[in-house]
């Protein structure tokens, strides 16, 4: 436990963010920590000190989620139905066709690049 932490649920996560999780037995390196603008814990009662980390990353989420709907942020999507479409047309791509594959069908066939950039 870091002196500075502060709970999971005092932080703003309506503002752009980058969460960085560390396991039960390394956590997260020094250098990564030093240039931190905030450590966060998860409260927890008794003689439990941690979680793993799926279920700590689920939580934390959770709240982001929960903060972000508070504020109306999932009311409009973001994205255009056109690059909502090009999204999801790629992960069925990739989900018929790449994967199922098995590396068996060329490169260039199973590669298709999205620009994510909204």
């Amino acid at each position: 436990m870091e002196e500075k932490a502060v709970s999971f649920r005092e932080i703003d996560y309506t503002k752009p963010i980058l969460l960085v999780m560390g396991n039960e037995k390394d956590g997260v390196s020094k250098e990564v920590i030093s240039q931190a603008d905030k450590i966060i814990y998860i409260p927890m009662q008794g003689m439990v000190q941690s979680l793993n980390v799926s279920v700590a990353t689920a939580l934390i989420l959770y709240e982001a989620q929960r903060q972000l709907e508070n504020v109306g942020r999932y009311e409009n999507p973001q994205l255009t139905i056109e690059k909502r479409e090009e999204i999801k047309s790629a992960w069925i791509y990739h989900d018929t066709i790449a994967r199922r594959s098995k590396g068996e069908i060329a490169l260039e066939f199973r590669e298709k690049i999205i620009d994510f950039d909204v």
